[in-house]
């Protein structure tokens, strides 16, 4: 389907106090803090059916049984087969056009909450159980998995601590351990104080520093210094992991912002606010923290929409609200950030997800097209797209086999392609028969030659485990006359339609004997300390298998 692109409009903004209250909506309707008081916008109410006296008592409807599970998964492959096989025939072509999704595999979670691990391993979480979390009286613990891309293996690693970490946010520490913050604590669905750690080399759990208040909902966010933000999930003063691993509060920077805010990390070091409401902000993390705000984004709502930063200080913004189509690109390499329009998505999209791709574009998979808060089965979005920022259209691409709605998630693969996994586990889903205990593998085109064939790669026989900033990368490859693109891109760690730390950070790079000599950035805003894929991409656009490299020098703790 051909995209006409929009015309550029530059906006430039100057920075405000960022003072007041920001009214808060959950995925369950109205956070309980701003329940008595928030003005629902227009985009809110064309949302879909969210009922925002009701709370989080919006989920409460039947409980099930264990025997519902599986016929409830049946029911939704099949409501949902015969749109997902006309969609696919829509956008049917040779696979080095438009990619290929592999087999529909059952999981042993639903992929609610997903994090790419520094061995190329995925963990997986959801809760206690398929369906709506507070029809279980036992909160005390969640549902984990390992999964193994090459060999498709999983492991059960449930969280045994006492605690239930549905509804947390999640980032990792510069040693690529998981921190993750937040969690449901019952069935009024309150926050937990709790953190946790998730180590992959034991692939063992076990408890962080207790924060100052329950927080349900929150974003997590790897700074440039190494220490660890936490922002929102019900308290509005966020708290700062130190590299020491206590937690201190930002007690100057109190403010009110949606629920899974979306922050970035930009060049100058600043955590950058950009969504999903439409006023822009940074917060300066030092000492007591304080914001700055910049003025509106774009008039959209944008809940449960999508953002990605796909280039060093380069935001892409896509649909949420009712379903929008539309997006934009924030530049926040100045000291304000600039606004400009880029072309619409092919379809209108609410609760799908953005990712960011080995070669620096972004794919866009799942969601909804009616702007049902939730879930409409009837009005699954199968097909992924894929956004260039050389020329700022999109192309649609092949269509998944199964909804990607409400509580999914996509994560890219150090082998380039793209996990897409989960959906499901809320009242509403269980009412009308949402459940994508499941998951499928994405291939871009990109992986493919022309005759439709998988493409010759690139290759790296050899790489740093670790990394200084503004040091060299010295590389090993055969095919070094050949690359056009050496990048670094951070570990992903996802939920909600909010990856927190996916990043793409492109590198200058020079020819050596035996391979490539690519610089690090000088400065930590650019690329955090913590774990990074390093990716090699030709002249054909063919992105190497990723080398695991830790960016640190040493003072991150």
């Amino acid at each position: 389907m051909a995209v006409v692109l929009a015309a550029l409009v530059a906006l430039s903004w100057a920075p405000t106090a960022a003072t007041g209250r920001v009214d808060t909506f959950t995925s369950e309707g109205v956070s309980p803090d701003a329940a008595s008081s928030a003005a629902v916008s227009p985009d809110a109410v064309s949302a879909g059916p969210e009922s925002p006296d009701a709370g989080h008592a919006a989920e409460d409807l039947p409980v099930h049984d264990a025997s519902a599970e599986p016929r409830l998964a049946a029911r939704t492959r099949a409501a949902t087969a015969a749109a997902a096989r006309e969609a696919a025939q829509a956008v049917a072509g040779p696979e080095q056009v438009v990619g290929s999704w592999g087999p529909l595999v059952d999981w042993p979670v639903v992929g609610v909450h997903a994090a790419l691990l520094p061995d190329g391993t995925v963990l997986a979480y959801d809760s206690v159980g398929d369906h709506a979390t507070e029809t279980y009286p036992d909160q005390t613990f969640s549902r984990a998995t390992v999964w193994d891309p090459d060999t498709g293996k999983q492991t059960s690693v449930n969280v045994d601590t006492g605690y239930n970490v549905f509804c947390s946010g999640a980032a990792h520490l510069v040693d690529g351990t998981l921190f993750v913050a937040g969690g449901t604590k019952d069935q009024q669905l309150h926050g937990i104080v709790q953190t946790h750690l998730f180590d992959h080399r034991t692939q063992a759990w076990s408890l962080g520093p207790e924060m100052a208040a329950g927080r349900w909902y929150p974003t997590v966010t790897p700074l440039a210094d190494g220490e660890t933000l936490v922002t929102e999930g019900g308290p509005d003063i966020p708290e700062v992991r130190t590299t020491a691993g206590t937690l201190r509060a930002l007690g100057g920077a109190s403010l009110n912002l949606p629920l899974y805010p979306w922050i970035d990390v930009g060049p100058d070091g600043r955590a950058f606010y950009s969504g999903p409401d439409q006023t822009l902000r940074s917060l300066d993390t030092s000492g007591a923290g304080a914001w700055a705000g910049y003025g509106q984004r774009d008039p959209t709502d944008r809940s449960y929409g999508g953002h990605a930063l796909y280039d060093v200080g380069k935001i892409l913004v896509a649909g949420g609200g009712g379903s929008h189509a539309d997006a934009v690109v924030i530049d926040i390499n100045g000291a304000a950030p600039q606004v400009s329009a880029t072309a619409p998505m092919a379809f209108g999209r609410r609760q799908h997800n953005l990712t960011v791709l080995a070669d620096g574009s972004v794919l866009a998979t799942g969601g909804n097209s009616s702007g049902a808060a939730f879930v409409d089965l009837a009005a699954n979005v199968y097909a992924a797209e894929r956004w260039d920022p050389t020329t700022g259209r999109w192309t649609t691409l092949a269509a998944e086999t199964a909804p990607r709605q409400y509580h999914s998630t996509a994560l890219l693969l150090p082998d380039g392609r793209v996990l897409s996994a989960g959906g499901g586990v809320c009242s509403e889903c269980d009412a009308v028969g949402y459940l994508a205990k499941n998951a499928q593998v994405f291939t871009p085109p990109y992986l493919y030659a022309a005759d439709g064939r998988l493409a010759s790669r690139p290759t790296v026989t050899g790489a740093p485990s670790r990394a200084g900033y503004g040091g060299t990368l010295r590389i090993s490859t055969p095919d070094a006359a050949s690359i056009l693109k050496v990048a670094l891109v951070r570990l992903g760690a996802v939920t909600h339609s909010v990856n927190m730390e996916q990043r793409y950070v492109p590198l200058q790079f020079s020819p050596r004997s035996g391979g490539l000599r690519a610089i690090v950035p000088a400065t930590a805003g650019v690329a955090p300390p913590g774990v990074y894929m390093l990716f090699l991409v030709d002249a054909a656009g063919v992105p190497s298998v990723a080398r695991m490299v830790t960016l640190d020098d040493g003072s991150h703790g």
